[in-house]
């Protein structure tokens, strides 16, 4: 595991924590601290509450690492296979030119 996939996984499990304060946060059920902090009065149904959690401001900016992390890891992945695939790149331009050029 490189550290690129060790901030994904941080990323994805910083997510998930976020996801479940967040949920406990709408369903009524979070520590009575947190709604000192931040009141929250309504009464929503159970299947609204992953609306109102897809919608908070900091669920979305914690998905929205997890996506660029996601987007940085297949970068670097397809980077370096590109970088160990160049050998073969190589030796193919070199044989189309000596097959062009009557060579071979």
């Amino acid at each position: 595991m490189c550290i690129r996939d060790s901030l994904l996984y941080k990323a994805k499990g910083d997510y998930k924590i976020l996801f479940k304060d967040k949920w406990e946060y709408y369903t009524g059920k979070a520590d009575p601290a947190v709604y000192q902090l931040k009141p929250f009065n309504l009464k929503i149904l159970r299947q609204d509450v992953d609306k109102y959690i897809d919608s908070d401001e900091e669920v979305i900016r914690a998905k929205q690492k997890v996506d660029y992390l996601n987007t940085v890891v297949d970068f670097l992945d397809r980077s370096i296979r590109q970088i160990t695939n160049r050998t073969f790149t190589i030796k193919n331009a070199i044989d189309w030119r000596k097959f062009t050029s009557g060579a071979i």
